[in-house]
């Protein structure tokens, strides 16, 4: 569940924006997205309702993860190429965010979202030959693409 809240609480713009819209500590929210501490139901609805996710979703990782889109989500299971490896993509963003919350100027969404396909992209050869990517390649990653804009 703490991928599933990382992730909510990333798309609806962080840890101060979904205090001003649920009343959870930033301190708490940091606990929840570690896994440091497990929020207790009220706390769990208030973070679903902050970010407009679903509840089931937030809790189980079953269904949509907003109200409304089973329909647009049903032909997911058809699409061509490997399975999207959630895990991974949630961490990828996570990493992303990170390291541009302490960018200057922060790149456009544009930006951020090819920043995050190409780490991913990176992250899965890696998986497939049996290897796995350094943190600090990662980063250089991350910091090359900023360089390139």
């Amino acid at each position: 569940m703490k991928h599933r809240i990382r992730y909510a609480i990333t798309l609806a713009g962080g840890n101060k924006a979904v205090h001003e819209k649920s009343g959870v500590s930033v301190r708490n929210l940091q606990n929840y997205k570690s896994g440091g501490a497990m929020p207790n139901a009220e706390t769990i609805g208030l973070i679903a309702k902050a970010t407009d996710v679903s509840l089931n979703w937030l809790i189980y990782g079953d269904g949509p993860m907003q109200a409304g889109l089973a329909q647009e989500q049903s032909g997911y299971g058809d699409a061509e190429g490997p399975p999207l490896d959630e895990e991974t993509l949630i961490d990828t963003i996570v990493v992303v965010e990170e390291v541009l919350a302490e960018a200057a100027t922060p790149p456009s969404p544009e930006a951020k979202a090819g920043k995050v396909l190409k780490i991913y992209k990176e992250v899965m050869a890696a998986k497939a030959r049996g290897e796995s990517l350094s943190p600090v390649r990662v980063l250089r990653m991350v910091r090359e693409r900023d360089e390139e804009a």
